[in-house]
C-alpha cells in the first residue's frame, strides 16, 4: 500500500496528493470509512437520531401507557421503539450495510404511517386525517427523513462499491 508522507524539510509537492487509500497526508484517518464502513461519527449521529424517533413515539403514546387504539397502531409503535433501540445500539458496535438498511426501515415505517394516517387514514384510525402540522408529527418527520438520508447515502455508496 502506497502512502505519502511529508517531512518537515521536504519540498516535494507530490507528497500532498492522496495515496491509494484516498487519504491525503496529514488528514485524520479515523474520519474516513474503511472497507465501505461508515465512520463512527456518522453511526453515532444516526444512532442518536434513531433514539429520537423512539423518544418521539414514546411521548406520542403517553410514555409507557401502551394505549394507542386500534391495537395494530400500538403494535407498530412498540416495534418502532424496540427496533429503534436495537438498531441504534448495534450501529455503535458495527456499521455493516444491513444495519444501515435496518435504520432506513425504522425511519421509513413511521414516516409512511404518518403520511397514510394524515392523508386517507388507516382502518379504524381516522382522527389524524388532515392533521399535518401537529408539532410532534412534524418533529418525527424531520428526524425520520434525516435518518433515511444518512442511511440511504451509505447504502447507495455500498451498492456502488459492490458493483465496481
Amino acid at each position: 500500500m502506497a502512502t505519502s508522507t511529508l517531512s518537515p524539510t521536504s519540498s516535494d509537492h507530490s507528497a500532498l496528493r492522496p495515496d491509494s487509500t484516498g487519504l491525503a497526508a496529514g488528514r485524520d484517518a479515523h474520519t474516513r470509512s474503511e472497507h465501505g464502513r461508515a465512520p463512527f461519527t456518522l453511526a453515532g449521529l444516526t444512532s442518536g437520531l434513531l433514539l429520537q424517533v423512539v423518544l418521539i413515539h414514546l411521548i406520542d403514546q403517553d410514555w409507557f401507557a401502551f394505549a394507542k387504539d386500534p391495537s395494530y397502531v400500538q403494535t407498530g409503535y412498540t416495534m418502532i421503539e424496540i427496533l429503534g433501540c436495537l438498531t441504534a445500539a448495534a450501529l455503535l458496535v458495527r456499521r455493516d450495510w444491513w444495519l444501515w438498511l435496518a435504520a432506513f426501515g425504522v425511519a421509513a415505517g413511521p414516516l409512511m404511517g404518518f403520511l397514510v394516517s394524515r392523508s386517507v387514514g388507516l382502518p379504524h384510525y381516522t382522527d389524524d386525517i388532515g392533521n399535518w402540522t401537529e408539532p410532534i408529527g412534524v418533529a418525527s418527520v424531520l428526524v425520520e427523513m434525516s435518518v433515511m438520508l444518512i442511511a440511504g447515502r451509505f447504502l447507495l455508496g455500498a451498492w456502488r462499491r459492490q458493483r465496481a
